[in-house]
């Protein structure tokens, strides 16, 4: 009686494991090449760091500026003073570094900006305070002119008023009508006399009110453009400085942070390369046993 033949079995191949992946052999992989890991990751993060150094963060400072009231000149010509002459001056007195713009959002207002590193933002005071002390000094001049200009033209409207409130041939007429009603009065003969003093009387009339009208008209102008005048003398400014270098934006790259993002991604590509070498060398390994 023939033996049973035993149950077929596959043979297990040595290499069915060989494809899994294993903790300790990626551990034992990455300790084997951790002089190339370290090697791109110090790279990175000094590559990083030297980029951050390189586009170091901007900071933009900016002078705000009052232009005085009533208007002391246009606009247009303040900033003109101040690129034509104002800002190439100092900045060749003072031998500045800092480069530096004008900026008028209005008619009123006038903005100094200043971009650079926060190291110079000593010498960007130093020359924004400069440049907006010329142009306050500058216009306080004629500020000043201005100021006694209208002060003139006030105490000329004043004495308009006053002489229109003493008005001469007014009071003049109204003598006149004084004078002309005595003598109706005192003539009770040639009513031809009376007819005519009445109509001088008359006439007199005609002119007192119509003399009038034009004091009370001339008055009220006259005084509409004095309490003006007056206003605009009580409420005039200089022109004047609101803030000096005020630090108002920010841009650019920290190098501690770009150093720290170098070191992530030099980690990451350490270990990719670190992966890649390992896989080259079972490649070639592979390769001269067969």
């Amino acid at each position: 009686m023939n033996d049973p033949k035993p149950p077929f079995t596959q043979p297990v191949s040595q290499n069915t494991y060989e494809d899994e992946i294993s903790l300790v052999d990626l551990w034992l992989t990455l300790a084997k090449h951790k002089t190339v890991i370290l090697s791109i990751a110090a790279t990175c993060t000094l590559g990083g760091m030297v980029f951050g150094f390189i586009s170091s963060v901007k900071h933009t400072y900016v002078t705000a500026i009052q232009l005085g009231t009533p208007s002391l000149e246009s606009t247009k010509s303040t900033i003109t003073k101040l690129e034509k002459l104002f800002i190439p001056t100092t900045q060749a007195a003072l031998d500045s570094p800092v480069g530096l713009k004008v900026d008028s959002p209005d008619d009123k207002l006038i903005l100094l900006e200043s971009t650079t590193t926060e190291d110079k933002v000593d010498a960007v005071r130093t020359l924004h305070t400069a440049i907006s002390k010329r142009l306050i000094e500058d216009h306080a001049v004629l500020f000043e002119k201005q100021l006694t200009s209208l002060k003139t033209l006030a105490d000329n409207y004043a004495t308009t008023l006053r002489d229109l409130q003493n008005n001469n041939y007014a009071g003049a007429l109204g003598e006149n009508i004084n004078a002309l009603k005595d003598k109706i009065a005192h003539t009770k003969s040639a009513t031809d006399t009376q007819d005519r003093l009445k109509l001088e009387l008359k006439f007199a009339h005609s002119e007192l009110a119509r003399e009038q009208q034009q004091i009370k008209v001339a008055g009220i102008d006259t005084q509409t453009k004095l309490d003006q005048l007056r206003m605009q003398i009580a409420t005039a400014q200089n022109t004047s400085l609101i803030s000096t270098a005020s630090e108002y934006e920010r841009k650019g790259k920290s190098p501690l942070v770009m150093g720290v993002l170098g070191l992530v991604l030099g980690g990451i590509l350490g270990v990719f390369a670190a992966f890649l070498m390992e896989f080259a060398l079972k490649v070639k390994s592979a390769k001269a046993q067969a």
